[in-house]
């Protein structure tokens, strides 16, 4: 028999962020519950981010593909559906160059109205926005993207206790979390540790990568998208170029996941809105589930409920 309830979980005391509202939280509640199901254990999924095309919108998710034809109807509803399986949705606002008269945009304070009436959050990464928000949305909280860990030059623990006592939450960078005396420094009540980074430590041009999504999405969102090419520079991305390296990149062990837990991070977050569905769901359930089992039994499952949802898109 497979282990079931907490012995089914990696870990019985964390909480999860997630990518995948707007683009497969359906395919998401399935996997869910076909694990409640086989196993008798709920993922203690707390946030589920994402976006559809806004100016202020981050990420790459809106660049890659045409999930972001969302009418305001559509975006309340997908905020519901979430909202009704106990975890709280996150718009990802996190255009680093929003301007004061970004602000006036009506669609984005349409969303932001939305979400404060159902206490809801935004992941941002502009100090300009998160003034604007604290100021006029009160029930909205407010999450510090990892974008801010890349534009700061010494990020020490002085520079992630600012974070903390500002935002609701905070992203620790992922490549700090190989640094030990940082990570025993630092406020964990509300620290997210990203999991599944796929680029290689200490990549010298992450900076410039979120200053070209930025400007890639605003094009978008206006209606005058020109690629700046970004990933030619890219030595990760797309993936099949880690081929040519014996370099790791820097997705966490589960071992290295274990040691960070110990020292008292509760909140893990993994990305993945760029990644195959495949690749996303492998990280998904081997960071959530006991790896000796239960994990290797569900993922087959998974795949074949992919390999659907990837027909339906297609029609």
């Amino acid at each position: 028999m497979l282990p079931s309830g907490s012995s089914a979980s990696l870990f019985s005391d964390v909480n999860y962020s997630i990518p995948g509202a707007f683009l497969f939280s359906d395919l998401l509640f399935k996997c869910l519950d076909i694990i409640e199901n086989k196993v008798d254990y709920a993922i203690p999924i707390k946030f589920m981010y994402g976006s559809p095309n806004f100016l202020w919108s981050g990420g790459r998710l809106i660049i890659k593909n045409n999930f972001s034809l969302y009418n305001d109807e559509d975006i309340e509803k997908e905020i519901i559906s979430i909202k009704n399986r106990n975890i709280t949705p996150l718009i990802t606002f996190s255009n680093s160059k929003i301007t004061e008269d970004d602000l006036k945009d009506s669609r984005c304070n349409y969303v932001l109205s939305l979400l404060n009436s159902m206490n809801c959050g935004v992941i941002i990464a502009s100090d300009i926005l998160r003034k604007y928000i604290a100021e006029n949305f009160s029930n909205i909280s407010i999450h510090a993207s990892v974008i801010f860990d890349s534009f700061e030059e010494k990020r020490d623990s002085l520079f992630y206790k600012k974070l903390s006592d500002i935002y609701d939450y905070y992203v620790v960078h992922p490549d700090d979390n190989f640094n030990n005396l940082l990570l025993d420094s630092i406020p964990k009540n509300n620290a997210e540790i990203l999991l599944n980074e796929k680029c290689h430590y200490a990549c010298k041009i992450r900076k410039n990568h979120y200053l070209s999504i930025s400007n890639e999405q605003k094009m978008l969102a206006c209606g005058k998208y020109k690629s700046e090419n970004f990933l030619r520079a890219c030595s990760s991305i797309p993936i099949n170029k880690q081929a040519k390296t014996k370099e790791r990149n820097i997705s966490l062990t589960i071992q290295e996941l274990k040691d960070i837990r110990n020292k008292g991070f509760t909140l893990f977050k993994l990305q993945g809105r760029t990644d195959d569905l495949s690749l996303f769901f492998f990280d998904f359930l081997r960071y959530t589930l006991e790896n000796n089992l239960v994990f290797p039994t569900i993922y087959p499952i998974i795949l074949h409920y992919i390999e659907e949802f990837k027909k339906r898109l297609k029609c």
